[in-house]
């Protein structure tokens, strides 16, 4: 057989002096943390602020400020701008695809923060500048890589005509050089 369970303690009565017994509920009494803030005082530790008076902490009356409106597009322009730097290197092609994408949405992005539809500027300006390197780096790497892959078809024509493995050397050293 179990017993009952316990009543539950009595609350505090005006002037009651026993110890751990505090305002209702469990709440400590009157003059437990200090007296309040008066007028023109700034709160205690711990004290609502009183109505009318600044807060000693220096925020604003009226709550949290709005939350700033983030700017994907320039986070992804400024993503794209930097991977296209060294995808410029690999034959051009991935640096100027890439340059072209951060380039679109880092004007995208600036269109919307001036808009006032996204913030920070910053993102999508740095998403274009690199964009535009690795698209001039993407497009020189690859018209070299074009170039050199004509005139080594070239030296190998010849080759194939003549047969001649000394003008073949000497034809991709010029290329080279």
């Amino acid at each position: 057989m179990t017993t009952p369970p316990a009543p539950p303690p009595e609350p505090s009565r005006p002037g009651d002096d026993r110890p751990g017994q505090g305002g209702a509920y469990g709440r400590p009494g009157p003059g437990a943390y200090g007296e309040p803030a008066a007028y023109g005082q700034a709160a205690a530790y711990g004290q609502p602020i009183q109505y009318g008076q600044p807060d000693p902490y220096g925020q604003q009356p009226g709550g949290y400020a709005a939350p700033r409106k983030s700017n994907g597009l320039g986070i992804a322009s400024l993503v794209l701008g930097l991977l296209s730097v060294p995808g410029a290197f690999f034959l051009g092609v991935p640096g100027i695809v890439l340059g072209l994408l951060a380039i679109v949405l880092g004007i995208v992005a600036l269109r919307r923060v001036k808009a006032r539809r996204a913030d920070s500027r910053g993102m999508p300006i740095a998403g274009i500048v690199t964009g535009v390197v690795g698209l001039v780096l993407g497009a020189i790497v690859l018209a070299a890589a074009v170039f050199f892959v004509n005139t080594a078809e070239t030296c190998i024509d010849d080759f194939s005509q003549t047969g001649d493995q000394a003008a073949y050397e000497q034809c991709l050293q010029d290329v080279t050089s």
